[in-house]
């Protein structure tokens, strides 16, 4: 059986929160690297966990009105909030990637953002996700590391480090028994191009984020929403946990985001140049 996700949308307080620190944090280089794939006038694109909708709608804006995009999620609650915003010709789906179908060679882009890391089926459904490419489709898969760089190592206080750092692993703990596969996206590479994708880039970016921040709201937003599971399992006492928010609202405080690896790939096929 596959574990509880661990940050549900119906959570709604929280989730909205980090949907809009996601957005925030990752959207602008979201757009320059589906931009580098060459998204344009006419493409079929499927968005999976569309979360609020805000890539989907970009991606909408890029197809035009001859192309489609397909929004999907397992729970579409937050895209479907303001029918309004969505342009006609994007789709919204309830979808699980790991049990529903989708149609093979169909799709000239396919985007995940923090949706695979949680999944262990997640080779399985990137095999699933090449043969939903068109020839010459690009498929786009971007995950945290989170391992790679400990977030605190941005911190100037170390006695706010050592809270800092105690809370976090309590989260990592959590998604670990969630089945979070924390350095599986450094190998993003290596898997596009086992599965024949050409063209295969990959990406890591970080930054370092101060109280109060998009950065910081979104660790507030993860925090809150696994409150109860860190404490109820010992991990960290309620003390800590509202020391830690705390720091997250200080704008002395800094830590680093974790490691976001972008990587794409082409279905040999048909050409299509990567611009850039």
């Amino acid at each position: 059986m596959t574990p509880k996700y661990l940050f549900d949308n119906a959570s709604e307080r929280e989730a909205q929160a980090r949907m809009v620190a996601l957005a925030a944090q990752h959207n602008d280089a979201t757009f320059r690297y589906m931009e580098k794939c060459g998204i344009t006038m006419g493409w079929s694109c499927l968005e999976i966990g569309a979360g609020d909708g805000s890539v989907a709608r970009w991606m909408a804006t890029k197809v035009g009105t001859l192309g489609r995009v397909l929004a999907t999620d397992i729970d579409p609650r937050f895209v479907l909030q303001d029918h309004s915003a969505n342009p006609a010709t994007m789709d919204v789906r309830v979808h699980d990637i790991v049990t529903d179908s989708i149609p093979e060679g169909a799709f000239d882009l396919i985007h995940a953002r923090l949706v695979l890391v949680w999944l262990p089926e997640r080779l399985t459904v990137l095999d699933k996700l090449v043969k939903a490419l068109k020839p010459g489709g690009w498929l786009l898969i971007e995950d945290y590391d989170t391992q790679l760089v400990p977030p605190e190592l941005a911190a100037s206080n170390p006695v706010a480090a050592a809270k800092f750092a105690k809370m976090r692993g309590a989260l990592l703990e959590l998604m670990t028994r969630s089945g979070l596969g924390h350095t599986y996206a450094r190998e993003l590479y290596h898997r596009l191009r086992e599965r024949g994708l050409k063209h295969v880039q990959s990406y890591g970016a970080i930054a370092t984020f101060a109280g109060g921040s998009p950065g910081a709201n979104l660790q507030q937003a993860n925090f809150r929403q696994v409150h109860k599971g860190v404490i109820e399992a010992g991990l960290v006492s309620e003390a800590e946990f509202r020391e830690v928010m705390s720091l997250l609202s200080d704008p002395h405080f800094t830590a680093f985001t974790p490691m976001m690896f972008s990587a794409m790939g082409r279905n040999p096929g048909t050409s299509r140049s990567l611009s850039g």
